[in-house]
């Protein structure tokens, strides 16, 4: 089995996290069109965000809003 890493996301990550996004087929996003800025305000503004990675790929990603206290995302791709 291989590692999972779990390291704080960067901007460089946003790609990844919205493809996890996307995948996932239980709280599919439909109602909302997210896009980068989204993503990179949410870890560099007003929160914080990890994601997962094993073998160098983003399988998995949190995201925490340091002003409300909640998790603004929770997500992993159902293939990991």
């Amino acid at each position: 089995m291989n590692q999972c890493i779990v390291r704080h996301a960067t901007a460089a990550d946003t790609t990844a996290m919205h493809r996890v996004r996307l995948s996932v087929t239980e709280n599919r996003l439909v109602s909302v069109a997210l896009t980068e800025h989204d993503y990179i305000a949410a870890i560099h503004e007003t929160g914080r965000g990890w994601v997962a990675e094993v073998d160098g790929i983003v399988v998995g990603f949190a995201i925490g809003d340091c002003q409300t206290g909640n998790i603004w995302a929770l997500f992993v791709d159902p293939g990991a």
